[in-house]
Order: structure tokens, then sequence, then C-alpha cells
């Protein structure tokens, strides 16, 4: 991504939260942004609006920790990203197969809660989030 692109998506950003400041709408119904590969920004604004679907889940318990990896979705704009929560440390990343390839993307920092930018699910790419708990992988199902 080059900073042209960041310094846009900043903007993009920072324009819809103005807007819903003065207006007193959320700041979803200004626009949808679009999905770029790698985005973080993108995640973290649909997460914090709540505007996303889980694709698939998977749980785990490690010792007394529960811990869970998601692929999440954003339906309008075709993004998916992982997401981890749980009582262990550990590394959340993206999976994604095109054309019998399968290419892992976005390694996040070990972290309690972490989530990777978003990234295009359009066909023909199959999806799904991936945590690496102490060389244990844990993925959830394709999507």
């Amino acid at each position: 991504m080059n900073l042209r692109r960041i310094a846009a998506t900043i903007a993009t950003s920072a324009a819809l939260a103005t807007v819903a400041a003065v207006s007193g709408a959320p700041a979803a119904s200004a626009a949808e942004p679009a999905c770029g590969d790698g985005d973080r920004i993108y995640a973290e604004y649909w997460t914090s609006t709540d505007e996303f679907g889980v694709a698939a889940e998977r749980t785990w318990v490690d010792g007394t920790s529960y811990n869970t990896v998601q692929l999440r979705f954003n339906d309008e704009s075709q993004c998916a990203w992982g997401s981890y929560e749980g009582g262990s440390t550990v590394g959340v990343y993206l999976e994604y197969e095109e054309d019998g390839a399968v290419f892992q993307v976005d390694r996040q920092a070990d972290s309690t809660t972490a989530y990777t930018g978003v990234w295009s699910d359009a066909n023909p790419r199959t999806m799904r989030a991936c945590a690496d708990d102490a060389g244990q992988i844990f993925c959830t199902d394709w999507f």
C-alpha cells in the first residue's frame, strides 16, 4: 500500500467521523468504505459499528483459557478479516485459497486480542482465519 492510499484512507475515516458527529448519524450511514487488501482501518471501522457477520469460528481451551478465532466479513464490500480473543497470547492471520494455491497473509503480533486487516473475499477466493497458539495452529473452516 502506498503512502497516498494510506493518507486517503485516514482522511476518509476522519471525514466519516466528522459527518457522524455533526449529523448525529452513525458513521456507517455516511458511506461504506471499499475493501483494500490488508487495510486494518476498515476492520476497526466495521468492528466498532458492528457491521459484520461471522462466517466461521473456532474455539479451544488452553489450560484454563477459553480462546476464539473468527473469520468476520462485511457483505456489502466483500471483505473479510480475522479476529482473536482469549486468554492465550497468539498470533492471528488469514489464509486464502485462489486457483489451487494457499497464501498466508497479514499475520499480527502475538496478543490476547487481535485482528487482521481486511482482504477481498470476492470469488474465486475462499478464506479462513487462523491462530498460532505456541506452535499449535487453530483455523476456522474455509468460507
